[in-house]
C-alpha cells in the first residue's frame, strides 16, 4: 500500500512528488543518502540481484560543474566510511556497503550514457536543466572542459510556478507541476485546448530564452 518505500533506521520514507528544496551542499542532512539507498535497490533491482545478500558499491555521485570544485571532496565523504547499511526496501532486505564514492560534473555524468556519440564531434555543449539552475559544459573530444562551464538561475521553477498561477488566475483551474509535464510530453489529458496551448507556448519562450541566453555567452 505505500508503493515505492523503504525502512531504515527505524523509519519509513516513501517516493512522493514533492521536490525538495534547492540546496547547494546536500550534505547538510540526510535526505539524498535516503534517495541514494533508493537509486541502489532500483539499481540491484533491475540488474536482478538477490535481496538478503551483501551488495559491496561503487557510486558515482554528480555536483553542478559551478559548484563541483568546492564541493566534490566533501560530497564523496558524505556517503563514505559509513560501514554496513541495512535497510528494507518494498520488504526485502538489502545489506550494503559503499566501499568508494566519485564525484562529476553533472552534465558530463550525464553525457557519458552517450559517449559513443559525442566522442565522435570535437566539441558538445552539454545542457542539465534543474529545478533553480540550469548548468553547462563544454565536451571537448570526449573529455571535459571545466573552462567552459557556469551556473545560470535559468532553472524551470519559476517557469512553472508563472505558469500555474497564470492558469490559476484565468480559468479558475489548480494545476499541478506533474499534468504541465504530461502537456509537454505529449500525454492524453483532458484538459481545454487554450490550457495546453499556453503551456506549449510558455515552454517554447523558456527555451528560446535558454538560447538566447547560451548564444550571448
Amino acid at each position: 500500500v505505500l508503493g515505492e518505500y523503504l525502512f531504515y533506521n527505524g523509519h519509513y520514507y516513501v517516493l512522493s512528488q514533492q521536490r525538495i528544496p534547492y540546496m547547494k551542499d546536500k550534505t547538510a542532512d540526510e535526505r539524498f543518502f535516503i534517495l541514494t539507498l533508493f537509486a541502489i535497490a532500483l539499481e540491484a533491482r533491475d540488474r536482478i540481484l538477490t535481496p538478503d545478500t551483501f551488495l559491496q558499491v561503487e557510486l558515482p555521485v554528480g555536483l553542478p560543474p559551478k559548484h563541483y570544485g568546492a564541493l566534490y571532496e566533501k560530497f564523496e565523504q558524505y556517503f563514505m566510511d559509513r560501514g554496513r547499511q541495512d535497510f528494507t526496501y518494498r520488504g526485502k532486505d538489502f545489506h550494503v556497503d559503499i566501499m568508494q564514492a566519485m564525484s562529476f560534473p553533472q552534465d558530463y555524468a550525464a553525457s557519458m550514457t552517450k559517449y559513443g556519440q559525442i566522442k565522435e564531434y570535437s566539441k558538445v555543449l552539454t545542457i542539465d536543466i534543474g529545478g533553480v539552475t540550469l548548468d553547462y559544459l563544454m565536451i571537448r573530444d570526449g573529455a571535459p572542459d571545466l573552462s567552459v562551464c557556469d551556473s545560470l538561475e535559468k532553472g524551470i521553477i519559476p517557469t512553472y510556478n508563472k505558469l500555474l498561477s497564470r492558469i490559476t488566475n484565468e480559468y479558475d483551474i489548480l494545476l499541478e507541476e506533474s499534468d504541465i509535464d504530461s502537456i509537454i510530453r505529449g500525454r492524453k489529458t483532458d484538459y481545454r485546448p487554450e490550457i495546453i496551448n499556453m503551456v506549449r507556448a510558455e515552454m517554447k519562450t523558456y527555451v528560446d530564452d535558454i538560447l538566447g541566453t547560451l548564444r550571448e555567452k
